[in-house]
């Protein structure tokens, strides 16, 4: 399970893109400052087109929209 899954779908997009095989791409690759750093994942999600990018809920307490019949109490963090 990833802790970011729309994030590393992303990425996986921009891979296959580039046609870089995502088998060379090491653990230590993906999770350094190209790719998954707020500048480095930027810039990746330019190059990968919107259609082509997951959007969706995640965890975190960030509610992605809708109303909800009970409110929520305000969750801080994670969840961790």
């Amino acid at each position: 399970m990833s802790w970011f899954p729309d994030q590393y779908q992303t990425i996986a997009q921009y891979l296959k893109i580039k046609g870089i095989d995502s088998k060379t791409v090491t653990p230590q690759m993906l999770l350094g400052a190209e790719y998954s750093s707020g500048s480095g994942f930027a810039k990746i999600a330019s190059q990968v087109p919107k259609s082509q990018q997951r959007s969706g809920g995640g965890g975190c307490g960030v509610d992605a929209g809708g109303a909800s019949a009970v409110p929520q109490k305000q969750q801080g963090g994670c969840g961790i």
